[in-house]
C-alpha cells in the first residue's frame, strides 16, 4: 500500500533524548531505600512524601508483612487509604469482625485508628498506604 502525501517525508523524533555518555555510578543502598520496621511484623518503605494544597501533606509507602508474620496495634498518624498488592492475610479492627486480606482488597482508616494484621500464609502480604496528614 502506499500513501502519497506533501512529499516529504516525516521527520523521526526520538521518544526519549540521548542517554548519558561513559560508565554510570551504580545507585547507592541508602536507608531510606530500604525497607525499615514501623512496628514488630510490619516493614515499610517511603516511596513519597509531599505537601499538598490547604495545609494537608501526603505520604505514600509499600508495606510488608512476612510469612507467618503479624503486626499489632498499627497506626498510621493520619488518615489512609490501604490497597493489598500481593498475598493474603487478615485485618482486625477493635471491636469488628476481622476481614479477609486478598489482593485488589481496599481498606480506609480514620486518623489514629488502630489495627492488626496477620499474615497466616507462607508467601509475603504486600500493601501499599497513602496516608493523608494535616500540617
Amino acid at each position: 500500500m502506499w500513501l502519497f502525501g506533501c512529499g516529504r517525508a516525516p521527520e523521526r523524533t526520538a521518544l526519549l533524548g540521548p542517554g548519558p555518555s561513559g560508565p554510570q555510578p551504580e545507585p547507592s543502598a541508602t536507608p531510606a531505600s530500604r525497607y525499615v520496621p514501623i512496628s514488630p511484623g510490619l516493614l515499610s518503605i517511603t516511596r513519597y512524601n509531599g505537601a499538598l494544597p490547604a495545609g494537608y501533606s501526603v505520604h505514600i509507602r509499600d508495606l510488608l508483612v512476612g510469612p507467618h508474620q503479624s503486626a499489632r496495634n498499627v497506626t498510621f498518624g493520619g488518615s489512609t487509604i490501604l490497597f493489598v498488592t500481593g498475598g493474603a492475610g487478615r485485618f482486625e479492627r477493635a471491636r469488628s469482625e476481622a476481614t479477609v486480606l486478598r489482593g485488589g482488597a481496599q481498606l480506609v482508616f480514620r486518623f489514629g485508628e488502630r489495627f492488626n494484621v496477620v499474615n497466616g500464609s507462607a508467601g509475603s502480604l504486600s500493601m501499599r498506604a497513602i496516608t493523608f496528614r494535616s500540617k
